[in-house]
């Protein structure tokens, strides 16, 4: 009988350990991810930078490091940015207005870009929403 409550002594306090170590694991990873938001240094004001909008059909989409879409031959970036100290990321819509990721836009889709120019062919895309299903 004793060995069977010091057996589930040590299986009580080894769970323990165990979740306790979860748990400063997650919230470890947790800050980490926090800390490095966000990842780039756009930065716009949106009483003076002002808002370009593209209606065009996607060219190419890339799914790498930096993801992005070229439209009307501008690369539309995928990315995080602020909007006067406010942190944001792009938002990618479907024709409906429901949020969706980069794999629901296609070569030849017809989208609505709303941005900001960061150089000549370089656009921070604020919202990005498919027009379209057609090709």
């Amino acid at each position: 009988m004793q060995h069977i409550r010091s057996t589930h002594r040590i299986i009580f306090t080894f769970s323990v350990v165990l979740i306790a170590i979860g748990c400063l694991w997650v919230s470890a990873g947790y800050s980490e991810a926090q800390s490095n938001w966000p990842l780039t240094d756009f930065a716009f004001d949106s009483q003076t930078d002002e808002t370009v909008r593209l209606v065009a059909k996607v060219m190419e989409v890339n799914d790498g490091y930096t993801p992005s879409l070229i439209v009307a031959e501008k690369s539309i970036l995928v990315t995080d940015f602020k909007i006067g100290g406010k942190p944001q990321y792009t938002l990618l819509l479907d024709n409906s207005g429901r949020v969706v990721d980069l794999t629901a836009f296609t070569k030849g889709q017809r989208v609505i870009v709303y941005g900001f120019t960061v150089s000549e062919d370089t656009i921070v895309g604020k919202s990005v929403q498919i027009k379209s299903k057609q090709k």
